[in-house]
């Protein structure tokens, strides 16, 4: 079936489109607690990817992947980069302010 067949294709939240066990909803104080394992691995791949693919393309990203799949390196394509850093380190730091400068605009 694929997606989560009858439950709603939402990776296991049953149709929820994310509500419903979630806390940090209306009414609710109640902090998320941290991500962890694989699902703070997805979390870390989508966010990557949407900063990479907004700094370069989509189809950058999907270089990225074809790269790994055909078991040659990810640096190679990075190395192409136009408009984002071409240096893996360094285009963790500028993810990840991005990603601290999308948070803070999440918080306000």
């Amino acid at each position: 079936m694929g997606g989560g067949g009858m439950r709603g294709g939402r990776g296991g939240l049953g149709g929820s489109r994310g509500r419903g066990r979630m806390s940090g909803g209306r009414g609710d104080s109640r902090p998320t607690p941290a991500l962890q394992g694989g699902a703070l691995f997805v979390a870390e791949a989508a966010s990557f990817a949407r900063y990479l693919a907004g700094r370069e393309s989509y189809e950058f990203v999907g270089a990225i992947a074809d790269a790994q799949i055909r078991g040659k390196a990810a640096n190679d394509v990075i190395a192409t980069a136009r408009n984002a850093p071409a240096d893996v380190d360094k285009m963790d730091d500028e993810w990840r302010r991005w990603l601290s400068y999308r948070a803070k605009r999440v918080r306000r």
